[in-house]
């Protein structure tokens, strides 16, 4: 056997836990796969953060405008980007009213700004009901801008349905998580 194929077995030994002999100690460290270790989302951090951050513009990448035509309060309102909703439901939550009217002052503000909305659903039901369950939630989003006063010019919407969802689990905390809509700033 060549030096190459004597490096390659000593290799496999070690890589498959095998007592190899080479590290000191002759017993080699237990091996612990992370890689597939959920990572913990909470519901307040997905709303508040934006969650598809690299796809989003932050305040701070749109130059400042955020801050220099609005107050501090609606700035913080602007951070919310996400819009959750009740199981099989396109009714926007009450909860998220202030942060509508923020982001309607802002577009309003700022007609050359665009945003994207973004329609999101759980796994449950097939995957056209979802893609249609998605696109209702953005178009009511949509509606309610366009009743405040956004121009239609400035708002596009989108549907993935259950195609993109945060938490990857199956039980109802995920499900919570992956029924929203996501404003993206273009």
């Amino acid at each position: 056997m060549g030096q190459l194929g004597r490096i390659a077995t000593i290799f496999f030994f070690c890589a498959s836990g095998t007592s190899c002999g080479i590290f000191p100690g002759g017993e080699p460290e237990e091996v612990v796969d992370r890689s597939l270790s959920p990572v913990p989302i909470s519901e307040a951090s997905v709303e508040t953060m934006g969650l598809a951050g690299a796809r989003e513009l932050s305040p701070e990448a749109l130059d400042g405008r955020l801050t220099n035509n609005l107050d501090a309060g609606a700035a913080t309102l602007l951070d919310t980007r996400v819009f959750n909703f009740a199981y099989d439901s396109s009714q926007i939550l009450e909860k998220y009213n202030a942060a509508i009217e923020a982001h309607t002052r802002y577009l309003i503000k700022n007609p050359n700004a665009k945003v994207s909305l973004e329609g999101h659903t759980d796994e449950r039901g097939s995957r056209e009901y979802n893609l249609a369950l998605g696109e209702r939630r953005a178009q009511s989003l949509q509606r309610r801008l366009s009743l405040l006063g956004v121009p239609e010019s400035q708002v596009s919407v989108i549907t993935y349905g259950e195609e993109r969802p945060i938490d990857l689990m199956h039980n109802e905390a995920a499900y919570a998580i992956n029924r929203r809509v996501e404003i993206v700033y273009r």
